[in-house]
């Protein structure tokens, strides 16, 4: 599943790209993600909390 992405993303983007630099970017969008997410709850509830 994964190698699938990683080949395709590797056809577009860097044909000479390695599994483990692929890797790495997976793991820094994630984080981004992760971050966005998280602050989104947390505005969220703090919302939610300060409305009552």
């Amino acid at each position: 599943m994964f190698y699938k992405w990683y080949e395709l993303v590797r056809k577009r983007v860097k044909p000479n790209m390695k599994y483990g630099e692929f890797v790495f970017y997976c793991v820094i969008i994630f984080t981004i993600a992760s971050y966005f997410v998280g602050y989104a709850i947390g505005s969220t509830y703090s919302h939610v909390v300060n409305n009552r």
